[in-house]
């Protein structure tokens, strides 16, 4: 989708659906971002990087977006189809194994959705 200039409203969807961009909508390149899962939902947290002189690093939330778990599936769904295919035409995406996710990071989202299932 291009960004042009975009106010108004913007051919997205299916025929005949349209969809408007937001007055605070931005744009932004988010570098890292944190992941959230509860009972009820999910959320991503989107977070700029900013290096500085001497190996300072500054980290600044830039949007978090909260959906349900039908959303985050299709998400997924998107977002593997879309590396799928930038790996066929580019070749293999490079991610060191320290920022995979893990089986702790597996058990501490299990724990989430479980302290917040008690928490209501």
């Amino acid at each position: 989708m291009s960004d042009a200039g975009a106010t108004g409203t913007i051919p997205l969807g299916g025929p005949g659906q349209s969809v408007s961009r937001a007055d605070n909508y931005k744009a932004f390149y988010a570098g890292n971002f944190r992941f959230r899962v509860t009972n009820l939902d999910a959320a991503v947290t989107f977070v700029s990087v900013a290096d500085f002189p001497g190996g300072m690093v500054a980290l600044q939330d830039e949007a978090t977006v909260t959906m349900s778990f039908a959303s985050m599936k299709i998400l997924a769904e998107h977002l593997s189809l879309a590396v799928a295919v930038i790996e066929q035409e580019f070749g293999p995406i490079r991610v060191p194994a320290i920022i995979r996710p893990t089986e702790q990071n597996k058990a501490a989202m299990i724990q989430a959705i479980k302290a917040t299932a008690l928490a209501e």
